[in-house]
């Protein structure tokens, strides 16, 4: 609280390793994180520190990006994820003013699924080059909504910065980023990251954007 109290704690635990990056609360006090995990056998546990339920079982010897959304008290309300064979890790998340989710992070899977609220498969990302950027937006009940390009929600500007983040030049040399449409038929910009540097936001106005390769 406003005392610096802990009024409340969740956990998500499995066998192995589980990870939160990122986490951004809506208009209602509902909280929502993004990660990693990649124990088979993951549970998402409320306040009181008993299991609501299981993640979906990550592909074998992969990460999976999670997204988990929980109210008021603590108590996980749904959970979705980006899952393949690979790497697929969750750095940001943000929420516009209706509730709707919006979670970026990195995927190196040549055809990784997105799973909604609800577990069920709703999409395919297409293949990365090597490895590459995803951006997903979830509805308030973990619907599946869209991936870009859609339009800038009116409660956020180009100022807010962690709305779309994550990367990162771990090179001596600088970077050059392509920024394409999420057909991958246009180039829409190019981006060059200084050596050992990070951008916090990518924004293309007046559109998203959903592969950075």
């Amino acid at each position: 609280n406003t005392n610096g109290i802990p009024m409340r704690g969740a956990s998500i635990n499995g066998t192995l390793s589980e990870w939160g990056y990122d986490i951004a609360a809506d208009t209602s006090g509902n909280v929502l994180v993004t990660g990693y995990y990649n124990s088979s056998t993951c549970i998402v546990y409320n306040a009181s520190g008993s299991a609501v339920f299981n993640l979906r079982p990550p592909s074998a010897d992969s990460y999976g990006a999670f997204v988990v959304k929980y109210n008021t008290n603590g108590t996980p309300l749904w959970a979705g994820s980006v899952d393949g064979s690979g790497y697929e890790v969750g750095y940001g998340i943000a929420v516009d003013g209706t509730g709707n989710a919006y979670v970026t992070g990195y995927y190196n899977t040549a055809a990784p699924t997105v799973y909604n609220g609800s577990g069920s498969a709703v999409l395919t990302l297409r293949a990365p080059t090597s490895g590459s950027a995803f951006i997903v937006k979830f509805t308030a009940g973990g619907t599946f909504s869209s991936i870009p390009p859609y339009s800038l929600p009116s409660s956020l500007t180009s100022q807010d910065d962690g709305f779309i983040k994550g990367l990162y030049n771990q090179s001596a040399q600088p970077a050059t980023v392509n920024i394409r449409n999420s057909t991958n038929t246009t180039t829409l910009s190019t981006l060059t990251i200084p050596a050992y540097k990070k951008t916090e936001l990518v924004w293309i106005s007046p559109n998203w954007v959903s592969r950075l390769d």
